[in-house]
């Protein structure tokens, strides 16, 4: 009739599942918890501080040297077109 109409055990034979814990955490359990989240945490301060410090600081020492080489080139391509003194 109910959801339990073909069981025949009894609340003796219906042991709790070794996997509930009805115990408070203990201190150790606590402490991975702690190193976990601490390893989470710089994980993420680690990969902001790549994304807005390291990779636009590298960015910008690339885009400097490729600058410094095109002024060589723009000074040599100015002097073979109007001259060195351009009126």
């Amino acid at each position: 009739m109910g959801g339990h109409a073909g069981c025949h055990l009894g609340p003796a034979q219906l042991a709790p599942s070794p996997l509930v814990y009805n115990q408070p955490m203990s201190q150790s359990n606590k402490g991975v918890i702690a190193v976990v989240a601490g390893g989470c945490l710089l994980g993420l301060a680690l990969g902001l501080g790549y994304v807005f410090y390291w990779a636009p600081k590298q960015r910008a020492e690339l885009t400097r040297s490729e600058i410094a080489e095109w002024g060589q080139h723009w000074s040599q391509a100015r002097a073979c077109l109007i001259g060195k003194a351009p009126a």
